[in-house]
């Protein structure tokens, strides 16, 4: 049987969401390859521990590590090393929007510690085409939707009142204000539009409330909090337009489950988005992180149902693209090779 251990922060059972790695080694497991997550730590230092813990002692064929931005990439010169002593294939799957920056800061010390990878795989169009760009060879293995928690519905009619949907993290690299500030220039047009927040603290919320406050939103805004991933899709089909603000995107996993959904789509065009999406014809993606621009192109949706309905199924129809179905062989396929199976 082979064995898989998969390193990161999966941390589902404290915040609900449940990642693409997550979702991947649960689909491996039931055909029948062992897999272990590692870690699910909440505290920083003990995960680093339970990280290192596992690359000495855990039984398995392969190492898979996801790389983001955070402390998982400061660990990989230490990961690396225990990989090759145990003479176990490491894979690396790129993720972090932010590691073409790290790379340009850093790129002997990243370039050195990449190589030493049996393979680099990534989810990201973007993260492929950078890092093909420096010399790397990238392997596109996209992340899945499970279209059973997101079915497809069609929009909203909206009327005179647009109910905005925002999923993130209340953290700056997603841009909560621009969230509310939208609203606040969606309302010269609209004014009865609101909008949700779904999403965990990262350190912005207190903030976030305040500047609702200043604005004159409060009755307008709904902050929710964290939302188990089976349960995101009723909020996708009881709003009108999901607005994505984040200043990067590696992927865009909640944008893929809002196309999945059926709920017409405003993004920042940022990361893996433009090369992901076709502009107008399955969402709208804005060049310009401003208010007024975001809010332009939610009252062109609203001003049209039948431009909304168009793109709705467009998106959808590339969001069934994206099933674990369609990902997974690939996966087996990587593995298999790997492991000289």
């Amino acid at each position: 049987m082979q064995s898989v251990l998969f390193i990161g922060n999966f941390l589902s059972a404290s915040r609900g969401t449940i990642g693409p790695t997550e979702n991947l080694a649960k689909h491996l497991r039931q055909e029948g390859v062992r897999t272990r997550l590692c870690s699910t730590q909440e505290n920083k230092i003990f995960r680093a521990l339970d990280i290192v813990c596992s690359m000495l002692f855990s039984s398995c064929d392969l190492v898979c590590v996801d790389v983001f931005s955070g402390n998982v990439l400061r660990l990989l010169p230490i990961i690396s090393p225990l990989a090759a002593l145990r003479k176990k294939p490491m894979v690396f799957v790129l993720h972090g929007g932010q590691l073409p920056e790290i790379y340009e800061r850093n790129k002997i010390a990243v370039k050195k510690v990449f190589l030493k990878a049996s393979a680099l795989v990534t989810p990201s169009l973007y993260l492929k085409d950078y890092f093909e760009g420096k010399g790397f060879a990238v392997q596109y293995l996209p992340n899945a939707v499970s279209l059973e928690k997101f079915p497809y519905a069609q929009p909203l009619q909206i009327l005179d009142a647009p109910k905005l949907l925002w999923v993130r993290a209340f953290s700056s690299i997603y841009n909560p204000a621009l969230a509310i500030e939208t609203l606040g220039a969606l309302k010269q047009t609209y004014p009865a539009a609101t909008l949700t927040m779904v999403g965990p603290d990262a350190g912005l919320l207190s903030h976030m409330k305040v500047l609702i406050s200043e604005k004159g939103l409060s009755g307008a805004v709904h902050i929710v909090g964290s939302v188990p991933n089976d349960q995101l899709g009723v909020y996708y089909r009881t709003h009108s337009i999901f607005i994505n603000t984040t200043a990067y995107e590696s992927f865009g996993v909640a944008v893929l489950e809002a196309a999945a959904s059926g709920i017409p789509i405003v993004s920042l065009s940022v990361g893996n988005l433009p090369f992901m999406w076709v502009h107008e014809q399955e969402i709208a993606l804005v060049g310009e992180p401003t208010a007024t621009a975001m809010a332009a192109q939610i009252t062109t949706i609203c001003a049209d149902p039948t431009l909304a309905r168009n793109r709705s199924q467009q998106a959808r129809i590339k969001a069934e693209q994206y099933t674990i179905n369609a990902i997974l062989p690939q996966w087996r396929h990587l593995i298999n090779g790997l492991l000289g199976q």
